[in-house]
């Protein structure tokens, strides 16, 4: 068994780094080898970087225009003559329009309106005049009560 390695002799550190000593209690260093494709990747984003850089460093209109910086002369100017008055304003924009109550009006019979009292969003009152149903329905329906009052009274 002498003649075979052991495997605690394969184990064991062969050579001592050199230059600085390791601390007490700390690992040792060990060179980590990244995979090619990785270092290809990291190299082609690096020069992407550059590329754009310079593109957009080296562009005409990459620097701001100086020419409108430069004084032209004098700028032409309007004059008006104060006057007091109404400044109309105007917005327009889109939205709803939603009432802080609602009603709604329903009558206690059905009928043909004859006249209507007022106007569409206009404001009412209480026992303000509304609308009118043709009576002439109402009418007849009395008549005809009237008679079978008649005739359960003759019997």
């Amino acid at each position: 068994m002498d003649d075979q390695p052991s495997e605690l002799a394969e184990l064991a550190p062969r050579e001592k780094p050199q230059g600085r000593s390791p601390e007490p209690g700390a690992l040792p260093r060990v060179a980590v080898r990244r995979p090619p494709l990785r270092r290809l990747l990291l190299s082609l984003a690096a020069a992407a970087a550059v590329a754009a850089a310079v593109y957009f460093l080296a562009r005409p209109g990459g620097q701001p225009n100086r020419a409108r910086f430069i004084k032209v002369g004098p700028v032409p100017v309007g004059a008006a003559t104060v006057m007091s008055g109404n400044m109309p304003v105007t917005i327009s924009g889109l939205g709803t329009v939603t009432p802080l109550k609602t009603v709604t009006v329903q009558t206690r019979v059905d009928g043909q309106l004859m006249a209507v009292g007022f106007r569409q969003g206009q404001m009412v009152k209480k026992g303000q005049f509304l609308a009118q149903i043709d009576p002439r329905p109402f009418e007849v329906a009395l008549e005809q009560a009237k008679a079978q009052l008649a005739r359960d009274e003759a019997i």
